[in-house]
């Protein structure tokens, strides 16, 4: 789902971006940032097979769109955001959890004890949703950093502008793209999505992995970016310069560039369809249909079900 308002860009004082080759990329330059997105289909059986082995894995998603990524790239420090499926799956085989056991998940894993064995594989439970902790990779002038927990990061008790995400400015941009999902052999559903927001004044990233196992849980997970760039020309004053040591006679000293600041927060949230009932959440059916629905129905009943809130900033 892909939406650019051209005159609205133009008169925001930014640039379209189009190009193709082999798949579909366009993005905008504004504010400072250049942000595209790539599109293609779902990746090949032997790209497939290829990744399986580097991982040393037995499955991944039936559908893993492995071109499919989410760009954005801070010009001045060089700085780039990304979001695409092969590092979140890495990240979920790096740090797989306890396995959901349901009847399914027995039958898959019996099934597959030969093909495991001749794997050399150390230990037969698989954490066969998919659960991943990936919250986008970071990369900076010198090269890629560790997408989890980069020592830039600094916690903040500063808060996203929701006025500003909610007021009537015009969309820019607009893109949501999915990353892989599985229907989990009809067990239920895991997906990883990202979708961006661009604005005149700034630019919102909601990155959001759901999973519903029927007859048993649900669990989101979700990391928020937010970038306001309207005031990224604006100046500063370094209140530690004297009057008269070269920053301007005595009206205040020293003058620069305010600092860009990407704010992210990373919100876990999870419960049995039991425990959530109990808690006076909606029980299973419709309500957890997708991300979206779920996301009200565990907001509702919240703290519960809560199980890791962090909120940071990167300033550039």
């Amino acid at each position: 789902m892909k939406n650019i308002d051209e005159h609205a860009v133009t008169a925001a004082g930014g640039r379209v971006l189009l190009d193709g080759d082999g798949v579909t990329k366009s993005g905008i330059s504004i504010g400072g940032w250049t942000i595209t997105s790539t599109e293609g289909h779902i990746a090949t059986d032997a790209k497939a097979e290829q990744f399986k082995e580097e991982l040393g894995i037995l499955s991944i998603p039936e559908q893993w769109y492995a071109s499919n990524s989410l760009d954005l790239e801070h010009e001045a420090s060089g700085t780039q955001f990304s979001f695409q499926a092969e590092d979140a799956l890495r990240a979920w085989r790096a740090h797989q959890l306890a396995a959901v056991h349901v009847a399914a998940s027995e039958q898959w894993t019996h099934s597959r004890k030969s093909e495991m064995e001749a794997h050399h594989a150390k230990q037969l439970e698989y954490d066969w949703t998919f659960t991943t902790d990936y919250s986008g990779t970071v990369a900076g002038p010198n090269g890629k950093e560790e997408q989890h927990h980069s020592a830039s990061w600094e916690a903040t008790p500063d808060q996203m502008d929701r006025t500003l995400l909610t007021n009537r400015d015009p969309i820019l941009f607009f893109e949501e793209l999915l990353l892989y999902e599985s229907e989990l052999e009809d067990n239920g559903l895991s997906t990883l999505s990202v979708k961006i927001r661009v604005m005149p004044k700034c630019w919102y990233v909601l990155l959001r992995f759901f999973l519903r196992v029927d007859g048993v849980m649900v669990r989101l997970r979700e990391t928020r970016l937010f970038c306001h760039f309207g005031s990224s020309t604006g100046e500063i004053t370094n209140l530690g310069a004297e009057p008269g040591d070269g920053g301007g006679g005595g009206s205040g000293g020293e003058k620069k560039h305010a600092a860009m600041v990407v704010l992210r927060e990373v919100k876990f949230q999870e419960g049995t369809f039991e425990e959530l009932k109990k808690a006076g959440a909606p029980p299973e059916g419709p309500v957890y249909a997708d991300g979206d629905t779920a996301a009200v129905a565990l907001a509702a009943v919240a703290p519960i079900g809560l199980t890791k809130y962090v909120m940071e900033k990167l300033s550039l």
